[in-house]
């Protein structure tokens, strides 16, 4: 408990949205009595967690500059909905007529994304915490549609790909023609195959990239020994951990904090052990890279992090994208399972503003909610009345990726009955229904459903 204390308070006093304590299970045996088949689903439901492993967050703050570019976002987002309507889009927030929701995930960082943008969309003024707790919709229905953690069944698929990606990652000679010729690279789309050969040799770029942290790795604890002889003088040039503990970078964090991240990083690429390289591992690598491109560089001025930004990114913007599919079915089969609750709900939300189908109102309908009662309208304003219902969903990267494939390639996969993955909700009739709601009534003059990922 010790521990996880100093672990929870290295970034500042354990509390707010940016601080989280996940049990993940690792290992598993059969529940007593139990006589069902191991892979049975009846086993699996009765399997005791033998092993656990406990994850402590703290970070992922949303830094000023995200604050600003969300800010920028939703000032544009209003001009570009609403050209050259941006005082009358104002006016009918503030009179209730307009029927405005706003859904974020858990994650901190995005909910703050969220206020910063509701911020400057709806013209307030103020701190974003306030906005943030009474305009933005963070309860569980938000969790299932949003949170990765509440749609789970996509799990299996992704695994398959994600094993295509080690194996094809762990070559020692760059993809040529003939090796997508194998059955498991023979359906990848034609610009992953290409960001697949723009990689060269996998292993050689994996090296490559790690030598560069090795080397980001000798230049941080040189600014520490740099500093502790100019802070302590020469005779405590042994308590150099203790003077990078003190120099302070970017919001709060300290130069043995950055040393101790690249690190581990440095350490998670490679498994000395197995002898292979995690690729997970590559997002993260391209993130810390950036971040400290941007915030810490001047600070510090790194020789190699330019191009350890630029080794990541190569590789990150390849993976990122292909562990929610390689080919379009994988694509659609991911998406629409992970996101299958999202996009029942933009369902709902389309099927809700067309004339025709009033009756068919979206879940949401039955919230409280502030609007002008018709029945006190005069039948002169009933004629003239305008009224704007928007819907606004902020979630993680994994599912920006996996609503953007399933409307990108839900016309070309027909439903697939005998798909046991895809059975019980049929996820993928669910995407063909977004984009059938999304463009019935396109004739209807009274009818105009805008979205926008």
């Amino acid at each position: 408990l010790e521990q996880m204390r100093t672990v929870l308070e290295k970034g500042g006093q354990f509390s707010g949205i940016n601080r989280k304590v996940q049990i993940k299970p690792v290992a598993w045996e059969a529940g007593s009595g139990d006589t069902s088949p191991a892979g049975d689903s009846a086993a699996k439901a009765h399997r005791r967690v033998t092993e656990a492993m406990l994850v402590l967050k703290w970070g992922g703050n949303l830094t000023a500059l995200g604050v600003q570019q969300a800010h920028d976002l939703g000032e544009r987002f209003r001009d570009e909905l609403y050209p050259g309507e941006s005082e009358e889009f104002l006016r009918l927030h503030n009179s209730y007529r307009h029927d405005l929701k706003i859904y974020s995930s858990d994650e901190g960082r995005v909910q703050m994304t969220a206020a910063s943008f509701t911020k400057s969309f709806l013209s307030l003024e103020g701190d974003l915490t306030p906005i943030l707790v009474s305009l933005v919709s963070r309860d569980r229905a938000a969790h299932n549609m949003l949170d990765p953690s509440g749609v789970n069944i996509g799990k299996e698929i992704q695994e398959e790909v994600k094993e295509i990606l080690r194996t094809n990652l762990q070559r020692d000679k760059p993809i040529t023609e003939e090796d997508f010729s194998e059955a498991a690279m023979s359906t990848m789309s034609t610009r992953i195959k290409l960001a697949l050969k723009s990689i060269g040799a996998p292993t050689n770029a994996l090296r490559e990239l790690r030598t560069s942290i090795r080397s980001l790795l000798v230049e941080a604890q040189a600014h520490i020994e740099s500093h502790s002889k100019v802070l302590g003088g020469a005779a405590v040039v042994d308590a150099a951990a203790d003077w990078g503990s003190m120099i302070e970078l970017h919001d709060g964090e300290t130069l043995r904090l950055l040393f101790n991240r690249w690190q581990k990083l440095h350490k998670d690429l490679y498994n000395t052990k197995k002898e292979v390289f995690d690729i997970s591992k590559i997002p993260d690598i391209y993130d810390c890279a950036k971040y400290d491109a941007v915030h810490n560089q001047r600070f510090l001025g790194f020789r190699d992090l330019e191009q350890l930004y630029d080794k990541s990114r190569r590789l990150a913007e390849f993976i990122g994208p292909s562990e929610y599919g390689l080919t379009r079915r994988q694509r659609v089969d991911i998406g629409a399972t992970i996101c299958r609750n999202l996009i029942t709900k933009i369902v709902g939300d389309i099927e809700g503003v067309i004339p025709k189908q009033v009756e068919c109102m979206s879940d949401d309908e039955s919230e409280a909610a502030l609007r002008l009662n018709r029945d006190f309208l005069p039948a002169a304003d009933l004629d003239n009345l305008k009224e704007i219902k928007t819907r606004l969903y902020f979630t993680s990267e994994s599912h920006v990726h996996s609503i953007l494939n399933t409307i990108r390639y839900a016309h070309l996969v027909q439903p697939h009955k005998e798909s046991p993955r895809l059975r019980s909700k049929h996820a993928r009739s669910v995407a063909s229904e977004l984009l059938r709601a999304a463009t019935s009534n396109a004739a209807d003059a009274h009818a105009h459903a805008h979205a926008r990922v």
